[in-house]
């Protein structure tokens, strides 16, 4: 009886130590999928040790089961006896996966500083003179100013050709189609990361962005030729909302201006679409982002609220918590130093279970009651 009790918990101790094993090498294949241009060597080393810290488990649990079941060796001379493998495992576990985790905070570090070293390259570049590189710095660094725009807005406005300027605002583009964005944090709006936040790159001359954009993008033929270019309309659309941190003044331009001048294009197209399921998918897509964007976004936001005494100058924004379901608001300038408050509306949610986000803005403001309305200083 005692054997087979001991056989039971060593197979339950295998499969275990088996699935923590098979998790790290899962981990692995992410990893690598994800780092395919190359790991830091730090992180290189700390996840082949998170691995490896992975496999001991299995191995001293081989070990135990040779020393109960088929060695002549006294069973009394292993440590812990049929618990080792479980506190081998326990530990194992534990310390790959803060191996891991030390392994992609090395490589988010070591992205930031080389992020850091190419904005500050690019931006020597620039200044220097190369102002053909003038709209990449706009994209690319989140302290962008409005000389900095300038200068892009220069560029752009000298290129007669329409292909040349269409080569030049399409690097305000994503590879999916979107435009380029920067998390709140990186603008200095936030104080953590927040993954399901992205502010248009575009933080100045926003108005005139839109129009220089849609009127470059109009004027490509395959836009309404074709389903890819339907396809990138539509991201387009999307990442033009005012979640996007577009201000009001550019969400004007866009439904008075520009949203009446892409329906009747579509209109003149829908008819060449019949029969082509691709087409018609893209064709539904910018359908419904054209009815989204056609809604103002006073429908869907509050309104800026007003203060009894005048924010202090150095204020970025204004905030205020719902009393009903904890939500906070942000009324935010469209850059730290510019702008009025409201040109950029965020939400957070600030429940202990999912609200992390927005309950760092609350210690940053230092608390918050209900209903009340505070200006939201500098997070720098």
């Amino acid at each position: 009886m005692g054997t087979l009790l001991a056989v039971l918990a060593l197979a339950a101790e295998l499969v275990a130590c088996l699935a923590v094993l098979a998790f790290a090498a899962v981990t692995l294949g992410f990893q690598g999928e994800a780092y395919r241009r190359g790991l830091d060597p730090l992180q290189a080393a700390l996840t082949w040790l998170a691995v490896l810290l992975a496999l001991v488990p299995l191995l001293v649990t081989v070990w135990v089961a040779w020393r109960r079941l088929f060695s002549s060796q006294p069973w009394a001379g292993v440590p812990l006896g049929l618990g080792l493998p479980v506190v081998v495992l326990l530990a194992g576990a534990v310390l790959a996966l803060l191996a891991f985790q030390g392994g992609e905070l090395v490589h988010a570090r070591a992205s930031e500083k080389r992020r850091a070293e190419e904005r500050s390259a690019l931006r020597a570049q620039v200044e220097a003179g190369e102002r053909e590189k003038a709209c990449a710095l706009v994209v690319k660094d989140p302290q962008c100013t409005r000389a900095d725009m300038r200068r892009c807005r220069e560029v752009l406005e000298s290129l007669d050709s329409p292909d040349a300027r269409w080569r030049e605002v399409k690097k305000f583009l994503t590879d999916g189609g979107q435009f380029e964005s920067f998390n709140p944090k990186e603008l200095g709006f936030a104080p953590t990361w927040d993954f399901n936040k992205s502010l248009v790159v575009v933080r100045h001359d926003q108005e005139w962005f839109l129009r220089t954009f849609y009127g470059a993008l109009l004027t490509r033929p395959e836009t309404f030729s074709t389903p890819e270019g339907l396809q990138r309309l539509g991201g387009v659309l999307l990442s033009s909302s005012r979640h996007w941190g577009w201000t009001h003044a550019a969400g004007t331009v866009l439904r008075a201006e520009l949203l009446p001048e892409v329906t009747r294009r579509l209109t003149e197209v829908q008819p060449r679409l019949q029969g082509s399921k691709e087409f018609q998918y893209a064709f539904e897509n910018v359908t419904n982002q054209l009815t989204r964007l056609r809604t103002p976004p006073e429908d869907e936001e509050p309104p800026v609220p007003t203060l009894a005494q005048p924010a202090p100058r150095e204020s970025i924004g204004l905030a205020r918590l719902e009393s009903a379901d904890g939500r906070l608001h942000l009324w935010l300038r469209a850059t730290p130093t510019e702008g009025e408050f409201g040109d950029v509306y965020l939400g957070f949610d600030t429940h202990p279970s999912f609200g992390e986000d927005g309950r760092a803005i609350l210690n940053h403001l230092g608390g918050l009651e209900p209903g009340e309305v505070k200006p939201v200083p500098p997070l720098d």
